[in-house]
């Protein structure tokens, strides 16, 4: 195999892997896909990043061009192509030359981890769903914390408060979350993610990645989802905060899927947000939302449908966006001192803040539509 071609035989041995009606054999031929890899490492890794760092409708097309015009679930099979690319490239980054055999092996296992979620995720969108969900028991939720943040249920009339102290802006605090994995209620949609969605650098991310290992995200958009909630804040400044529907991912740029509401503050610029935001991997559609974020009572609404996402506030529509989500999501619901610069890629952006700042819920629920 020449090196010219490495990552065109990848992504083409792939392709074959989850749209083959033969079902190849899995474990060699991704043995020759993490062979290919290695031949010739350098040049794959300048190869995929190449590819990385072009602009998303480049990347998108160049997979696509390879996939059947009647294949189904083209988006998604763009999402696992980046995944996986994405693993190869860090594998190879970060390996020890003198184990060449356990590269080998962790790099095989990652990729029929991520093949093996995929199916279970397409298989999920197509199941039909029905459910209601009430302010469910604390432990149908993973709670992160960062450095200090605070969680607390069903107290002082409400149905949660996620805090941070007073924050450094330099170190992150975060209070947030997101469905568990380990949870023993419904329901449950639960995806192998073997690659963390943060940069492992301390002991607490390292935990944080552990408990992700596999990811519950049992809200697809093609269900018919509705999330509600009565929301207040405290303490506008200094970071971020909000409320939605998310799917993280190990290539963001390809992968990512967001339908929330999100309020954040730069305090160096004095530059205040409270915007939608809706991407489905590809495009992102920001709005901002005309009336500033207060510190009083208001309800929350999102209307996801296989190609249109609603956004109420106070019972009004106020958003709707034209999209089509492929994969289940997660919720989440955080409050931290990071402020994400969109002018520079989302970058993270930390910031002091002086007091307390806190996301009260009354009360929360999501549903389908036909439950």
């Amino acid at each position: 195999m020449n090196k010219e071609n490495n990552v065109d035989q990848i992504i083409e041995n792939l392709i074959l892997l989850v749209t083959s009606k033969n079902s190849p054999d899995q474990y060699q031929l991704i043995t020759q896909t993490v062979l290919a890899a290695i031949q010739d490492k350098d040049s794959l890794i300048t190869d995929i990043k190449a590819l990385k760092i072009s602009d998303n409708k480049n990347f998108v097309s160049i997979i696509k061009s390879k996939i059947e015009v009647n294949t189904e679930y083209q988006t998604p099979i763009v999402k696992l192509i980046g995944d996986v690319l994405n693993l190869i490239q860090n594998a190879l980054l970060y390996s020890d030359g003198n184990k060449i055999g356990n590269l080998i092996n962790t790099i095989r296992n990652y990729i029929l981890v991520l093949i093996d979620g995929f199916r279970k995720s397409q298989d999920y969108i197509q199941t039909s769903a029905s459910y209601s969900i009430f302010n469910p028991e604390q432990n149908f939720w993973f709670l992160r914390s960062d450095t200090n943040g605070l969680h607390t249920f069903n107290t002082d009339n409400n149905y949660l408060k996620n805090t941070i102290p007073n924050a450094s802006g330099s170190i992150y605090s975060n209070a947030e979350i997101y469905n568990n994995p380990y949870t023993s209620l419904s329901p449950k949609c639960v995806i192998p993610t073997p690659i963390p969605a943060e940069k492992i650098i301390n002991e607490n991310e390292l935990q944080n990645y552990i408990t992700d290992l596999f990811m519950n995200i049992p809200f697809a958009a093609s269900h018919g989802v509705v999330f509600e909630a009565q929301i207040k804040v405290e303490n506008l400044e200094g970071g971020s905060r909000g409320w939605g529907f998310w799917n993280t991912d190990a290539l963001p740029v390809v992968g990512m899927k967001v339908a929330w509401f999100i309020q954040q503050q730069d305090r160096s610029t004095k530059e205040d947000q409270f915007q939608i935001w809706t991407f489905n991997g590809v495009t992102i559609d920001i709005y901002n939302i005309p009336v500033p974020l207060d510190e009083e009572w208001h309800s929350y609404k999102i209307s996801m449908d296989s190609n249109l996402i609603s956004y109420y506030m106070d019972n009004n529509l106020i958003h709707q966006v034209k999209t089509t989500f492929e994969g289940p999501m997660a919720f989440h619901n955080w409050v931290d001192n990071g402020f994400f610069d969109m002018a520079k890629g989302g970058n993270k952006v930390l910031q002091n803040s002086n007091s307390a700042r806190t996301n009260y819920t009354k009360e929360m629920k999501i549903y389908t539509k036909n439950s």
